[in-house]
């Protein structure tokens, strides 16, 4: 319910007091109530409450005991209070349970109100009889406030009831305006179903006596036999109705028009009153006016297009008083045009963004678009609607859509929930009708019709067989506009030599035959064009908007070669008859020619194809493919029909024609093709005599592929097989067609076994490339890759022994082994892959190599490697934790395919694989433990820099960071670096620093002094620490720069993993790093990671 239906004021309750006393619409209590009463209240007063409030059933404070109909008590209790706020809801009032002074105004004048029995309206004492029997409907609208300038306001439900067994129609209906308000301020009176749908046009004017005459015979309202039905009267108030009050009421039984029967009931049947506010500071304004659509201002012409959407119009719809933001629930379109409902369809309402709102057809003249999803236009906004519709008829008429009256558009306030009528304020149309404006905005022509005629992407082009009938050409014909009948057509058809056409030339339009003649000379000469006007049989329907289909067919004489050619010349349609204008014209299409068609009999080549290529295969392969034969009939003048195919298999002398059988021929997709003999067994020649001939299209190609399989044989037995022969004929005309089979089929030799082979796969997520450092407690890790490919057949492996070898490597460095797999080819490990194999750790170790063997009965892996994917492998493993793993053991795995490593059988043959080849292992890329990360970076010369500038002793020729990420302090105790600069002296000398803990004094502390032109300094003389989670910077000093001399150059970097080392003690870290039962040690030779290069330094 909206804002104004629910808002109540004192003085609009007082009002409802006269109202109510001046018609008689209630019965008001006998007592009259002065006192606010509330919960505990006591007294008369309250008894008196319960009183009146029972007189209702939907506001009886019990039905039985305390406070029940003639056991009402004086005490205000939950059960008054209830009964009360149920009395509020009725009269619109808040729900607070108290009687206060709008409560008792209501009371006093209603008592109890619209309860179950009480309707609310006035159904007066004039009692007629009737078989429709009128009263007011129980739930009616009670009195409510109604807005100025609102429309669709429901103010009276009237039940009719039919009592007769036949149903009876409502075709009219005289109401009656009730209430203290001018005839003028109603705008408008409508009369709805229960179903919500209009009957009858809105009235917009009363008569001088107040009355709505609605009429609406040719859509009445059923009552159904000895049943009932409902009808909504609403109105429209203009939006100078400021005050008073308004109903409407059927006066008399005359005043109900009905196809048979006499109307009845307690008249005069009347609806509450309703009091009526101004609505200027509330409500929405909104204004509509019609704006220039795509087709412009001043009109256009549209084809007959029956797969497109057009534009036909455009509307602005305003709201103007920023009160409110409004919702467009529906819009009616009267077409102003002289266009029918059948001329057009599919009629779409969209936003100004493009998007379609509402469908709607027409019916008749009006298109009505009901909107699923209201459209919403925030309160100052405009918005434009553009109108679209599918035209498929109505050559020469007009399409103009207009709003014909204010109450055709519905418009919703979104606070107050009210229907508010449009206004015409446009700048373009402002009154209504809108949209019916003389410069002719919105009103489209649809266009007379026109022909396109054009050859068919598909007209024939290919070879035309003697003996046979052909579609020469074919032309395509598209009416716009309207439908056509062809009245004319001319045509020829050329020949390059004596006329080789027979029997009957035809021409067809979708499919009907219009024009037949002998193939004759007389009829179609051999030279020149031929064109000639040609009598139609039969005038056959264009329709307009599709592609319609024009064919000549003509009939090959069978003595034809390929010296004979035939093209259809200058087919032109001459004349048409346009159904909707009714005129008969030259639609001037422009002549079109068919494409030259040459005569050619039947022809196949047939190739025995070099795929597959030669390869071997092992005994007890079912299904091996052997052989691909083409079938080619690209010269072919029809398509052609083969019906056996010989195959030959040209074996060597230690092969036996038993090695092979169940020979099959499948065709390109994969289909066996049946045969009437046996091919199960292998010989010299096989016939394949098809069951159902194979057709090959003139003009295709197809491969057939020929299998078997192969049950036998010795380990140097070959096979060739080879189409030798053919029997093929034309499809059409049954002439024999001549084949030679071209080409040899590939050499398949029968081989003991398969082979297997085994490559490293490296990189990220695979085999480490480069040695690579690794924290203890590190999960996860990927420590080597491979790839198997097997040959011949699929390979299973049945033992597989994974190694790991170290300089000092116990069983104890690494736990948790899994190996996975997968199809394919792939570097990083793919997390899909299946896990096959687990070990908790290394099962043996000796002279510093690791091992563990995993064994199956039929095959370790989840599938078989087969010949056309291979499988790889990634084996992953976790480093054991302190007092586990010891510290700078080094280890890399491997798995050599050696037929002990690894095992494998042949799944085809069973037996074990004695072809293996390759390993898996990479000797450079070997992984260290070490119990955190020490991370050496560098820092200037940027890498990758070069500076010219002055070098002499005391030059800074690179620093080098060295950030200790761990817990533990540690000693840096080697220093390597590398030299990439080249200079010609030879007695340079340098110097090493390193700068307080986290400082940046690069040159507090001298480390170590080189040997001559070097810059590894090795073992420090002068160790230094770095605490856990601290860094310090190394910087190379040139301390001796006798012998450097301009154009030599300095470039520093860490070259290998080992350059720079540290140690920890045992004591720092907590545990006993080096497996001997104590903590007093010292792990030394201890990696630091990176591998930085810094930028050149060149001497000017």
């Amino acid at each position: 319910m909206n804002k104004f239906l629910k808002s109540k004021t004192v003085k609009a309750a007082l009002g409802l007091v006269a109202v109510f006393a001046f018609v008689g619409v209630y019965s008001a209590s006998a007592y009259t109530f002065t006192t606010t009463l509330k919960m505990g209240s006591k007294g008369e007063a309250v008894r008196q409450l319960q009183i009146a409030l029972n007189a209702c059933s939907d506001t009886m404070v019990s039905s039985t005991g305390a406070g029940s109909p003639g056991s009402e008590t004086t005490t205000f209790g939950s059960k008054t209070k209830t009964a009360v706020m149920k009395l509020q809801a009725k009269a619109g009032l808040s729900q607070v349970g108290q009687v206060g002074p709008m409560t008792r105004a209501f009371l006093n004048a209603n008592g109890c109100g619209t309860g179950t029995g009480n309707t609310g309206g006035n159904t007066g004492g004039n009692v007629v009889a009737g078989q429709i029997t009128a009263s007011v409907a129980p739930d009616s609208p009670a009195g409510l406030t109604l807005a100025g300038g609102s429309a669709f306001n429901p103010v009276i439900k009237i039940r009719l009831a039919n009592g007769t067994s036949s149903p009876v129609n409502l075709t009219g209906l005289n109401l009656t305006k009730t209430g203290f308000m001018s005839n003028t301020n109603v705008t408008g009176v409508s009369v709805y179903d229960s179903a919500g749908m209009q009957h009858g046009n809105t009235v917009t004017t009363l008569g001088a006596n107040g009355v709505a005459m609605m009429t609406f015979s040719t859509n009445p309202i059923t009552i159904p036999a000895n049943g009932t039905t409902d009808v909504w009267a609403k109105i429209n108030l203009s939006s100078s109705a400021t005050s008073g009050t308004v109903g409407l009421s059927v006066v008399s039984a005359s005043d109900i028009m009905l196809s048979s029967g006499t109307a009845g009931g307690s008249f005069p049947v009347a609806g509450a009153q309703m009091t009526v506010v101004s609505g200027s500071s509330s409500l929405a304004t909104v204004t509509l006016d019609v704006q220039a659509s795509a087709v412009g201002a001043s009109g256009a012409t549209l084809n007959v297009d029956s797969a497109s959407s057009q534009e036909i119009s455009k509307f602005r719809i305003a709201e103007t008083s920023s009160n409110e933001d409004i919702k467009l629930y529906s819009l009616s379109l009267w077409n102003n045009g002289n266009a029918s409902g059948s001329d057009y369809r599919d009629v779409q309402l969209l936003d100004q963004t493009g998007n379609v709102i509402a469908t709607a057809q027409p019916n008749g003249n009006v298109v009505k678009f009901n909107l699923s999803n209201p459209f919403l236009i925030t309160k100052g906004q405009t918005k434009d609607f553009t109108v679209r519709a599918t035209i498929i008829g109505g050559s020469t008429r007009t399409i103009q859509f207009t709003v014909y009256n204010d109450y055709d558009l519905d418009v919703r306030g979104v606070n107050t929930g009210v229907s508010i009528l449009a206004t015409a304020a446009g700048s373009v149309d402002s009154s209504f009708p809108i949209g019916d404006t003389s410069s002719t905005y919105n009103k489209v022509t649809i266009g007379q019709g026109s022909l396109s005629f054009s050859k068919a992407s598909d007209s024939g082009s290919s070879a035309v067989a003697p003996g046979t009938e052909v579609v020469l050409a074919k032309f395509i014909a598209k009416p716009t506009g309207e439908d056509m009948e062809v009245r004319g057509i001319s045509f020829g058809i050329t020949q390059n030599a004596a006329n080789k056409l027979t029997g009957t030339v035809y021409v067809k339009v979708n499919n009907q035959i219009v024009y037949s003649a002998a193939g004759t000379v007389a009829n179609f000469a051999t030279a020149g064009t031929n064109t000639v006007t040609r009598t139609l049989s039969s005038y056959p329907i264009l329709t307009g908007g599709v592609n319609n289909t024009v064919e000549v067919v003509a009939s090959i004489d069978s003595s034809a070669t390929s010296s004979n050619n035939f093209k259809v010349n200058q087919f032109d349609i001459t004349s048409v008859k346009r159904l909707i204008s009714n005129d008969i014209t030259d639609p001037s299409v422009g002549a079109q020619d068919g494409n030259t068609r040459t005569a050619q009999a039947a022809s196949l080549n047939v190739t025995n194809l070099a795929t597959p290529v030669a390869s071997s295969v092992v005994t007890g392969t079912s299904g091996f493919e052997l052989a691909n034969i083409e079938l080619n009939a690209g010269s072919s003048g029809e398509d052609v029909r083969v019906s056996t195919i010989t195959i030959g298999d040209a074996k060597n002398a230690t092969a036996a024609y038993a090695d092979i059988a169940n020979l099959v021929l499948k065709d390109a997709s994969g289909n066996t093709l049946a045969t009437s003999s046996s091919t199960s067994t292998n010989a010299a020649t096989v016939a394949f005599n098809f069951s159902s001939p194979i057709i090959v299209a003139k003009g295709s190609t197809t491969t057939l592929k020929l299998y078997g399989d192969v049950i036998g044989g010795t380990a140097t037995g070959s096979h060739t097989f080879t189409a030798t022969a053919v029997t093929a004929t034309g499809k059409d005309t049954g002439s024999t067609v001549s084949v030679s089979p071209a080409g040899s089929g590939q050499t398949m030799t029968i081989t003991s076994g398969g082979s297997l082979a085994m490559s490293t796969v490296s990189g990220s997520g695979a085999t480490p490339a480069v040695a690579q450092l690794v924290n203890i407690n590190t999960t996860d890790g990927v420590y080597l890759a491979w790839k198997w490919t097997s040959q011949y057949e699929s390979q299973k492996i049945t033992s597989l022994t994974l190694k790991a070898t170290g300089t000092a490597l116990s069983q104890n460095n690494i736990k948790n082994i899994r190996l996975y797999a997968k199809k394919g080819t792939f570097t990083a490990f793919q997390s899909d892959a299946t896990m096959f194999a687990q070990a908790n750790q290394f099962n043996t170790c000796s002279s510093n190599i690791c091992s563990f063997t995993w064994t199956a009965g039929d095959n370790l892996l989840p599938f078989t490697i087969d010949p056309n994917s291979g499988v790889t492998v990634w084996v992953k493993a976790d480093i054991q934790g302190e007092n586990i793993a010891k510290l700078g053991n080094d280890f890399y795995m491997s798995v050599t395919n050696d037929g002990t490593d690894v095992v494998a059988k042949g799944s085809t043959t069973g037996s074990t694989t004695s072809s293996m080849t390759g390993s898996a292992s990479n000797t450079s890329g070997v992984t260290r433990i070490v119990p955190f990360q020490v991370v050496v970076s560098g820092v200037s010369p940027t890498d990758g820099s070069s500076t010219t500038t002055s070098i002499a002793a005391g030059t800074q020729l690179g620093r080098f960071k060295v950030m200790n990420n761990g817990t533990a302090q540690i000693t840096l105790t080697d220093a390597t670096f590398t030299n990439s600069g080249t200079h010609t002296g030879t007695n340079a000398r340098y110097t090493l620093y390193a700068s307080s803990e986290n400082s940046s004094d690069y040159t507090t502390n001298s480390l170590e002094v080189s040997g001559t032109d070097t810059v590894a300094f090795g073992s420090l003389t002068t160790s230094i620490t770095i605490n856990g989670g601290s860094y310090r910077y190394l910087t190379v000093v040139l301390s001796t720069a006798t012998s450097v001399t301009t154009g030599d150059s300095f470039g520093l970097s860490v070259a290998s993993l080992g350059d720079l080392k540290y140690s920890v003690a045992e004591t720092g870290l907590g545990y006993d790093a080096e497996q001997d039962g104590d903590l007093t040690g010292t792990v030394t030779g201890l990696y630091v990671d990176g591998k930085p290069s810094l930028g050149t330094l060149n001497k000017q």
